[in-house]
């Protein structure tokens, strides 16, 4: 009797957290945010870009010099948003293919979410933080891989 109602008790503590950390239009709103920093830099949509990501953002990806050693490359919002303005889309993957974007969120808590953005056009993953602002998600870190890795 004590194990079932343990059992309850823990199913019922889990729902509320559950229902607590996250909701419906905040998965909607998160997978938006992605969706505007992904499809953003692929139309060279800056504004769209813009609205993504929070102006302290934080982009890094690890990288080796000729000796091995590891370093980290940062971005910037406003260095992001340029390059989304810049963007030529040259040597795209699956040129023939319209665009697909994969928008996987790993967690919900209050206000913090962390999600993976991945696409067929672009030979790169980008594991995201995301932070709700003022009402608003905004795409706060990244830390991004490509493949095949540049020698």
């Amino acid at each position: 009797m004590k194990k079932g109602l343990f059992i309850i008790m823990v199913a019922i503590i889990f729902v509320c957290f559950k229902a607590k950390g996250q909701t419906e239009n905040d998965t909607l709103a998160i997978k938006q945010a992605c969706m505007d920093y992904v499809e953003g830099y692929f139309n060279k949509d800056a504004d769209r870009m813009a609205k993504a990501v929070h102006p302290e953002l934080q982009k890094r990806i690890i990288f080796k010099d000729e000796k091995g050693n590891c370093f980290l490359q940062n971005m910037g919002s406003s260095m992001l948003v340029q390059a989304t303005r810049a963007n030529k889309n040259a040597n795209l993957l699956n040129p023939e293919k319209p665009f697909q974007a994969e928008i996987i969120i790993f967690g919900i808590f209050e206000n913090v979410a962390s999600v993976k953005i991945s696409n067929n056009k672009y030979p790169f993953i980008d594991f995201a933080h995301l932070g709700k602002f003022n009402g608003e998600w905004k795409i706060i870190n990244v830390l991004w891989e490509m493949y095949p890795r540049p020698q």
